[in-house]
């Protein structure tokens, strides 16, 4: 967040976070350091790297990037932090990128980098990974495990190796309903999955996976849950930790409050819901929405690799500690808090709603359908239908039918509740230093839902619609017009059921 130089606030602000740095222990461990990322073009990359480049700005940074979209990885570096969210004034001198793929073998590293990385890192953040829950069983093998199983035997050489942190998901093993902060049992192991992939062609993986993910609900958790046991298998004598994060949200704080760049997860059901597309989802109410601020879970990160690196020092057990990064136990939130706190999304509306906010969680999954039909196919229908006879090609229909693949996936999430424990997260927040605490802030007990979703809110109309705050009041009369031809509808809808009723019951009588 840039500030004018001239600003009073930006001179006192420097000052104060100068004098945090000089105390500040976290910062003394990064900073003459050299830090290797993986995935850090994604959210929480881009996220870690933008935190480090602020606060411990005598870093230098490698980062792993690919080719993509028809951009050769020179252009995706020099867009990384192109608009909102921006490292230091010099950033491109202490970030330098490294060619390669983490779903190639050996992480498609060439030989001169390989060898920099070794003879130069001593962090490594291994957060890439393939998020898709639809991901083919072998790009997810490939990417999740052999793409952990290839960095840790890179790691094994690097000379210098001071912390690694694999970044994993709360949700890896929700195959138990306790999760508590150990390793679990994988039907397979790293290297039987990764062989079994690459013998078989695509049309018999295709029609084994569902007995491949047996417990797990989609190929995303499945290698997740094997990229853990593949840590363990790969790590020894390695100053190794793993971070289990929730379902990550947009920022609480920094780099400014609201910041988010993608619609995954419940983000997504927030914008389907606020524009008045979504009007229904699989959903117990009463579950705990395990959400977790983006800024908070990379502090969390930084803050572990510090405290891996003194740790090891002193006890090189062959333990490898693991940190489930939620929310439920020390400020739990229910699936019926969380779509309530983002109702405020009716006061700052997009100019992009196509209708007024109607939205319903429904338990049960035959109410769900019935909702599905009324409330999602029948509108498609009708509007499809009309776009077809003046010369139009219809939209909502295949739009709902990718809702719906999307609904279903997050169902699983919204339907069921697990029990987690975090005792390894709330004593390393007990070990952080004061100064740290409130320069990398992880303590999920100190949020205030109602402001962070207020926040996010805004952000996603500012971030994700390009929405200046210009642009409300145009927004707000539109809006106001949306739900009065909402309201009017709904109440020519129930005169209308009325009036059949009353049919029905004169018939009947007569």
């Amino acid at each position: 967040l840039e500030i004018p130089p001239s600003s009073t606030l930006a001179v006192m602000a420097g000052h104060v976070q100068d004098t945090r740095m000089e105390k500040s222990s976290v910062c003394k461990f990064y900073n003459g350091s050299t830090v290797f990322v993986t995935g850090g073009t994604g959210f929480l990359g881009k996220l870690l790297i933008e935190k480090l480049m602020r606060t411990c700005p005598n870093t230098t940074v490698y980062l792993l990037i690919r080719p993509k979209k028809g951009k050769n990885e020179k252009e995706r570096f020099e867009e990384l932090f192109v608009g909102d969210v921006k490292a230091c004034p010099d950033y491109k001198s202490k970030i330098k990128f490294v060619l390669g793929d983490v779903g190639q073998p050996n992480l498609g590293l060439s030989e001169e980098d390989r060898n920099m990385l070794i003879r130069e890192v001593s962090v490594v953040f291994h957060i890439a990974a393939t998020v898709r829950f639809d991901e083919k069983i072998r790009s997810a093998v490939h990417i999740n495990v052999r793409g952990t199983r290839d960095i840790l035997e890179l790691a094994k050489n690097i000379k210098q190796l001071k912390a690694f942190i694999h970044v994993s998901s709360a949700y890896a093993n929700c195959a138990y309903k306790q999760i508590d902060e150990q390793l679990y049992e994988t039907p397979v192991t790293s290297d039987q999955i990764i062989e079994l992939v690459n013998l078989l062609n695509e049309d018999v993986l295709t029609d084994i996976t569902p007995t491949l993910l047996g417990k797990w609900p989609n190929t995303y958790a499945y290698t997740k849950s094997i990229s853990e046991q593949t840590v363990k298998e790969h790590s020894k004598d390695l100053p190794v930790a793993i971070v289990r994060p929730a379902i990550v949200i947009g920022t609480a704080r920094e780099p400014f409050a609201g910041w988010i760049n993608n619609v995954y997860g419940p983000t997504g059901v927030v914008v389907g819901a606020g524009i008045g597309l979504l009007r229904t989802m699989h959903c117990d109410r009463r579950v705990l929405a395990e959400v977790v601020p983006a800024d908070m879970v990379t502090n969390m990160m930084l803050v572990t690799a510090w405290d891996l690196a003194n740790q090891h020092k002193v006890d090189k057990t062959e333990e490898i500690p693991i940190y489930n990064y939620i929310s439920s136990t020390q400020n739990p939130i229910t699936w019926e808090k969380y779509m309530k706190y983002n109702e405020c999304g009716k006061e700052y509306p997009s100019l992009s709603a196509l209708w007024y906010y109607c939205f319903f969680l429904n338990k049960y999954r035959f109410l769900h359908n019935i909702c599905t039909v009324l409330l999602h196919y029948l509108p498609a229908l009708i509007v499809d239908t009309g776009l077809r006879i003046v010369g139009k090609d219809p939209i909502l229909w295949n739009a709902y039918k990718k809702i719906h693949k999307f609904v279903d996936v997050i169902s699983y999430f919204s339907t069921q509740q697990w029990d987690f424990t975090n005792n390894n997260v709330q004593e390393l927040w007990k070990r952080t230093d004061p100064v740290d605490k409130q320069q990398f802030d992880f303590d999920m007990a100190g949020i205030d839902w109602p402001v962070v979703f207020r926040a996010c809110v805004q952000g996603l109309r500012l971030h994700l619609a390009n929405e200046t705050p210009e642009s409300l009041p145009k927004a707000r009369k539109r809006y106001q017009r949306l739900k009065i031809a909402h309201y009017t509808l709904v109440c020519m809808l129930w005169m209308l059921l009325f009036m059949f009723l009353t049919w029905i019951v004169v018939t009947v009588l007569s």
